[in-house]
């Protein structure tokens, strides 16, 4: 009995999206609980949405279920959330807005069951995840290319003899990513009672929030401010010497990269006009002598 190599094709694909879009419906519907009255009362108090907050459990719920580490993507988000990206999200949220797509990709597999659609469920899931990714790693960029002007300004407040807590305080009030991690560390003293800076053997605030961006860059400039206040008198000559040093680092980054930039530059041309011109030149003259052996 000779069986239909497409039909049998066909019909793994469909019983396959089938059964991964009973998953997705049961992982849903297994998520959903009610709420009580004086839960759903506190929730309105503090102003949130019962929705969203059912969509971060759902999503939440299948991110334990899927072999992705949650620590390292919730602070993908949190970089993305300081540069104004997924405000109020949480990632559960952004897990259950990729299951969406995964559900919507799921339906283009069981209308059309092509081989080659098997792989869109997958695609449609990391899709947020990757964006969401991508924005953080443009925030992380924006915060390491503010070191230099933003110890500049941190020097100038302390040379003008305005102690080191309240120089970064005016710092925070600034625009950008940079600027919203030291809010976060003036906003994290308060909350928690600790100091700004440290004092041994109590690790400061400034220190902490900045360790736990996971970017050599900012720990060591975090470590440098610490530094600068505990040192009193000298501490405006060392932030001077500081925003001179991170300038000069921040200016061997850029001649690096520089570097970098024009090797993929050669590459690129190589790739895309030098291989195919010489490919069309040598076809030219093998064409003639093929055509003599034919």
């Amino acid at each position: 009995m000779n069986l239909d190599l497409n039909l049998i094709l066909r019909g793994t694909g469909m019983f396959l999206a089938a059964a991964s879009a009973a998953w997705v419906v049961y992982i849903l519907l297994g998520s959903i609980r009610t709420e009580s009255k004086a839960a759903r009362q506190l929730r309105e108090f503090r102003g949130e949405t019962g929705q969203n907050n059912r969509q971060a459990e759902i999503g939440e719920r299948v991110g334990s279920l899927l072999p992705i580490s949650l620590s390292e993507w919730q602070t993908h988000l949190e970089w993305a959330q300081r540069g104004g990206h997924y405000a109020g999200q949480k990632l559960g949220g952004i897990i259950f807005t990729a299951c969406l797509y995964a559900g919507g990709a799921l339906l283009i597999v069981l209308v059309k069951p092509v081989p080659i659609f098997f792989l869109l469920p997958v695609l449609a899931f990391i899709f947020p995840l990757f964006a969401m990714r991508s924005k953080a790693n443009v925030v992380r960029k924006q915060a390491i290319r503010g070191l230099p002007e933003m110890a500049s300004l941190v020097a100038a407040e302390v040379s003008a003899g305005t102690p080191p807590d309240q120089a970064v305080l005016r710092a925070a009030e600034l625009p950008g990513p940079l600027s919203g991690m030291l809010g976060e560390a003036v906003a994290h003293a308060r909350q928690t009672g600790r100091p700004l800076f440290s004092r041994k053997p109590v690790t400061g605030a400034l220190v902490e929030v900045f360790s736990h961006a996971k970017l050599p860059a900012l720990r060591a400039f975090a470590m440098q401010i610490d530094e600068v206040a505990s040192k009193g008198v000298d501490s405006a000559a060392l932030m001077n010497d500081t925003a001179r040093s991170l300038a000069r680092e921040y200016r061997d980054r850029v001649m690096t990269e520089k570097e970098k930039l024009g090797g993929k530059l050669t590459s690129l041309v190589a790739f895309h006009f030098f291989f195919p011109a010489v490919i069309l030149i040598l076809m030219a003259f093998l064409m003639p002598l093929l055509a003599m052996f034919q």
